[in-house]
């Protein structure tokens, strides 16, 4: 499955009920030509498999995990970066991902 953030939104919370296969989601920024996005888990378990699919390849990024102030952010993207989950077999209610859009106007 697609989604996309909100362009306008530098930040927010993504629920994914009955987490299954996985989720894509495309992020830009209305007005920055390069941005980075970083990542923190609010709820749903560390089993999930997080990727940077940007360039078209799966680039592996390291786990967030619940109850950690840690961010896992990608590298800068021009335009848009990509981010692929992947839910594990085991069934889940809810997965909360917590982002966090950094524009960048000039590199």
């Amino acid at each position: 499955m697609d989604v996309e953030a909100d362009s306008e939104c530098l930040n927010g919370t993504f629920w994914w009920n009955y987490p299954r296969g996985y989720i894509r989601i495309h992020f830009k920024h209305k007005t920055a030509t390069y941005l980075s996005v970083c990542l923190k888990d609010s709820a749903g378990g560390s089993s999930f498999k997080l990727y940077d699919v940007t360039s078209g390849n799966k680039i592996a990024m390291p786990s967030v995990t619940p109850d950690s102030s840690k961010e896992v952010c990608t590298i800068v993207h021009h335009y848009e970066t990509v981010i692929l989950f992947e839910a594990p077999k085991m069934a889940y209610y809810v997965r909360l991902i917590a982002y966090r859009v950094q524009p960048i106007y000039h590199i």
